[in-house]
């Protein structure tokens, strides 16, 4: 996989990329919106090795200006990038999750045990992303670590290891080493391990700015998503909107279309499959505001 730094909008980026044959964008939606990152980045799946180098090459004779005929495409896409790069070491742990892993580690014996998240890239080939999971729990194993378990769901292109892995070797993948887990091909991220915790309420009654919807019982779940549309013939009744946040006020009704949608689903099902609806309310605390669109998407190269 190779990372695009792009310089300037993600859609202008995305727009150049189309001009390109053989490019296939994924997650168009995403590379469309215009970011506020002031570093966005989009990700390029090569097939092989050599299509990597191929195209490593060709960013290198852009940079010297001796692109040839045909290559013309490649220059307006390049001229948009800051920098373009093999997926490496550097990119698989995020900073937020280098400062926990840093803590969690220190003071640790080197032998000490400590339960990642390692996130594979995903493949559609299943014979494919079998042998990527086996040469990923090897380098695992023979390390000192073991796997806990694994998980590959191909509706949401997500395949991911849950580990142990000694205190040593968690720090050579935060020293970026490319001999360690962290310099393995098939890795896409690794994290901390995630781990649920309670959302405390000062008490046991609707929070300050929750809607009161008359419906009776406890909620059954809770819902983190953007803002709904809580006054939704469809959603009244079955609400409860606590917006610790401020973020209802800033939000318009436009802007409103996920929390909305996700709340629907889960209280209704498909509505073109009319279904009793939960029994219960369902807690909704809104954690994404409107606007702000992504500025990470995927091209896939064939």
């Amino acid at each position: 996989m190779l990372v695009f730094e792009v310089r300037s909008s993600i859609s202008n980026f995305a727009a150049a990329v189309r001009k390109v044959p053989g490019l296939e964008l994924i997650d168009e939606e995403e590379l469309d919106a215009d970011a506020t990152d002031k570093a966005p980045v989009a990700y390029l799946m090569v097939p092989d090795v050599r299509a990597l180098r191929d195209l490593e090459s060709l960013w290198n004779r852009w940079l010297r200006g001796i692109l040839v005929a045909g290559e013309t495409p490649w220059r307006d896409v390049f001229a948009l990038l800051r920098d373009l790069r093999p997926w490496g070491p550097a990119d698989r742990v995020q900073p937020d999750d280098t400062d926990v892993l840093t803590e969690e580690i220190t003071g640790r014996a080197d032998t000490d045990l400590v339960r990642l998240e390692i996130e594979l890239v995903f493949r559609q080939s299943s014979r494919l992303a079998q042998d990527r999971e086996e040469a990923v729990s090897r380098a695992i194993v023979g390390g000192g670590g073991r796997i806990v378990s694994s998980c590959r769901i191909p509706d949401i292109a997500y395949h991911a290891l849950l580990a142990d892995l000694p205190a040593s070797t968690v720090r050579e993948i935060l020293q970026h080493s490319p001999g360690g887990v962290a310099g393995l091909e098939p890795v896409m991220h690794i994290r901390p391990q995630s781990v649920a915790t309670t959302l405390e309420l000062a008490d046991s009654a609707a929070p300050e700015h929750a809607t009161d919807v008359g419906q009776p019982g406890d909620p059954i779940l809770a819902l983190l998503d953007g803002v709904p549309v809580a006054a939704h013939p469809l959603l009244n009744r079955h609400v409860i909107v606590d917006d610790r946040f401020s973020l209802e006020a800033g939000a318009l009704v436009a802007g409103r279309v996920h929390g909305t949608a996700m709340a629907s689903i889960i209280i209704h099902g498909d509505l073109n499959r009319p279904e009793r609806p939960l029994p219960r309310r369902i807690h909704v605390v809104p954690v994404l505001g409107a606007g702000g669109g992504m500025s990470r998407g995927l091209l896939k190269f064939s």
